[in-house]
């Protein structure tokens, strides 16, 4: 419980902190050329994966995140936080209709959440099949808020690029 305590008080003072933001002294030119090098897609050992759906399809997709932040926090003193997540979403989608331009109306619902990860060498857990207590569930309310919840998308088509 301390410990969890203890990591309430961390994420607020995070989510408290102070972003300072210095301003660019790049040309309209560069900006244009780096947005450019955004939109095009890798094109060495990639392959690109299209999907058309049909009405009334039903499938199941695992989407695994991971990510890896280290954050220094100067106030009084200096904190330094090192986080590594790895998060896996199983999702169903369900085609409820296609229209004559070939966009797809797609019901999203995301089944199931599984996060593991580290917080300064401590270890955070969270399943989306076990009911938590109200102080867990704010701490991990970014999962809670969207678990077996069901979302409307709109897709002309389903586009995977895979390294």
């Amino acid at each position: 419980m301390k410990k969890l305590i203890i990591f309430s008080l961390f994420i607020f003072l995070i989510s408290c902190s102070q972003k300072e933001e210095k301003k660019s002294t790049q040309t309209l030119n560069d900006v244009k050329k780096i947005d450019q090098e955004l939109l095009d897609s890798p094109k060495a050992d990639s392959f690109l994966l299209k999907y058309r759906f049909k009405k009334n399809e039903k499938l199941q997709y695992r989407i695994t995140t991971i990510s890896e932040n280290n954050q220094m926090i100067e106030g009084d003193t200096v904190i330094s936080t090192l986080t590594n997540q790895n998060v896996k979403y199983l999702i169903d989608l369900s085609i409820r209709n296609i229209d004559d331009d070939g966009n797809a109306i797609i019901n999203l619902t995301i089944n199931s959440i599984i996060s593991e990860g580290t917080i300064n060498g401590e270890k955070i857990q969270y399943d989306s099949k076990y009911i938590f207590s109200t102080q867990e569930r704010k701490i991990f309310a970014q999962y809670e808020a969207v678990k077996n919840k069901t979302f409307s998308v709109k897709s002309s088509l389903f586009i995977l690029v895979t390294k």
